[in-house]
């Protein structure tokens, strides 16, 4: 990679499922946590180093303070952002207006028999 005019270079270091990638290179098995890449000067002057972290998923997720949020009902329980409460109640509403018609439908028609 050429240097701009300030000598800075850029790179694009992609990180994923323990590995590491500098401008499309191929990707090198690293571990989680603090890695250190080296960065070599094709021309003969001087290299570099980059520090790069790879945070493991799972610590990544549960943040430093080991929970996700912060539940309505106060409790430890993560909230999910998912409000069921009224789907819940539309849910018991369209089952009972069922029970209802299959009731009333069968209690007719015994009626109507005799």
């Amino acid at each position: 990679m050429p240097a701009d005019s300030t000598g800075t270079v850029t790179l694009t270091i992609a990180a994923s499922d323990p590995h590491l990638s500098v401008n499309g290179s191929t990707p090198v098995s690293t571990t989680y946590g603090a890695n250190t890449v080296t960065l070599a000067n094709t021309s003969g002057g001087a290299g570099g180093t980059v520090n790069v972290n790879i945070p493991n998923a799972t610590t990544s997720a549960l943040g430093t303070s080991g929970s996700s949020g912060s539940g309505s009902s106060g409790g430890s329980l993560a909230f999910t952002g998912a409000d069921l409460l009224a789907l819940i109640v539309g849910a018991l509403f369209l089952l009972a207006m069922g029970t209802l018609l299959v009731v009333s439908t069968r209690r007719r028609a015994s009626h109507q028999q005799v």
